[in-house]
């Protein structure tokens, strides 16, 4: 077991310590790097797989950033219901606003 160092909680266990797998990561990039990648590619493509196996669905599509998942939020419906241009979307705030 692993006991606390910090001063107010001092030999105390530490219930969880995360066990930071560096080496892995790092064969990881170098694999990328070796192969001249570093955008969304094979190694992308493996996550959707794992991601699929682990989680017993049939797609799994990662994206670089929000906007892309938001253009495909609206971009699905409107090809497959018959959306518009100028159609009226409404949906309950979540009551948080990011600002960053």
């Amino acid at each position: 077991m692993t006991f606390s160092t910090n001063p107010i909680t001092a030999g105390l266990p530490i219930p969880f310590l995360p066990k930071y797998r560096v080496d892995e990561c790092l064969d990881q990039i170098r694999e990328c790097f070796t192969a001249g990648w570093t955008g969304l590619g094979f190694k992308t493509l493996e996550f959707e797989t794992a991601w699929k196996t682990s989680t017993w669905l049939p797609h799994a599509h990662f994206l670089c950033s929000s906007t892309a998942g938001l253009h495909l939020a609206f971009h699905i419906p409107k090809s497959e219901l018959d959306w518009r241009d100028g159609d009226e979307i409404r949906w309950k705030s979540s009551g948080i606003t990011r600002t960053w």
